[in-house]
């Protein structure tokens, strides 16, 4: 973004941002529509002009916005007493859904960028998510009690990912209206989900 934009008011600056998050997190960056965000925005394409150089510049500034927000408010939740790492990431996502509810763009957003792989931001974008994964990854797995388990440490964290990812999705299907259940009973059941985890990785 170039420096003017930052010399702007801060409504003005949010107009943007929210009118990008909208267009971005339903559609690909090719198919995305500048004049829609500036229609949107209430400003000329002039006015535009005067904040990016092109299309790519609001489009990572928003990726990087939601990404860091999202990122911020899950590690908020993230319990580093806790030496189980399967409640530290159920208790994570599960407190962080007040941010589900509040800011369903930001997760649609950061959901259509992982899959646009023709976007030429997509390599850039990746590389974002990548820094704010390893991140949290580290504080994850820091004090983790791995002797808990009865399997070993890898199988568990295969595991964990492969539970996420579906988890991610569901929550994707349900925030774009996709779903067939309520969010706060999903986030009900995932509690129920975490007993069950618990259950098999750990034995009766």
């Amino acid at each position: 973004m170039k420096t003017a934009y930052y010399k702007i008011t801060e409504e003005k600056r949010q107009k943007i941002e929210q009118a990008a998050m909208e267009e971005f997190s339903c559609h690909s960056f090719n198919e995305a529509s500048l004049n829609n965000i500036i229609k949107k925005a209430g400003i000329s394409k002039g006015g535009m002009f005067k904040y990016i150089d092109d299309k790519t510049d609001i489009y990572l500034h928003i990726f990087e916005i939601a990404m860091e927000a999202f990122f911020s408010n899950q590690n908020k939740h993230l319990d580093q007493n806790e030496t189980c790492v399967v409640t530290r990431a159920f208790d994570m996502v599960y407190k962080s859904k007040d941010f589900y509810l509040d800011e369903p763009l930001y997760f649609q957003l950061m959901t259509q960028g992982s899959i646009d792989f023709n976007s030429p931001c997509y390599d850039q974008l990746a590389a974002m998510k990548h820094d704010l994964l390893a991140d949290q990854r580290n504080a994850l797995l820091d004090n983790v009690n791995w002797s808990e388990y009865r399997v070993p440490k890898d199988k568990v964290l295969d595991y964990i990912n492969t539970l996420f990812q579906g988890i991610n999705i569901k929550l994707l299907q349900l925030l774009t209206g996709d779903g067939h259940y309520d969010l706060d009973g999903y986030f009900d059941e995932l509690l129920l989900l975490k007993d069950i985890a618990l259950g098999g990785l750990k034995g009766a």
